[in-house]
């Protein structure tokens, strides 16, 4: 019975060597709530301001509720596709 070695590695350095899932899914969240947190102060803020000069609040927080689900759907989609790129089969 003739066994081969699984790895010419020494022990200790072995499990460092295997391939695992990178851990994107984490850091995308992460990214994600910064971008939102970020997103809907600097929104928020343009649209008072535009509600200084229009007098129409309505539509301005309206406009921007529609830009940051767009924006954040949009920062969703591109880390999830970098997740499905950077995934180790």
């Amino acid at each position: 019975m003739n066994r081969r070695p699984t790895s010419n590695w020494p022990a200790p350095i072995r499990p460092l060597t295997r391939r695992s899932k990178p851990a994107t899914p984490h850091r995308g969240r992460r990214i994600l709530a910064l971008v939102a947190a970020i997103a809907v102060v600097e929104l928020t803020y343009t649209a008072q301001r535009y509600i200084g000069s229009t007098y129409k609040p309505f539509e301005m927080f309206l406009l921007s509720g529609v830009l940051y689900m767009i924006m954040i759907y949009g920062v969703g989609k591109g880390i999830s596709w970098l997740d499905r790129k950077a995934r180790i089969t």
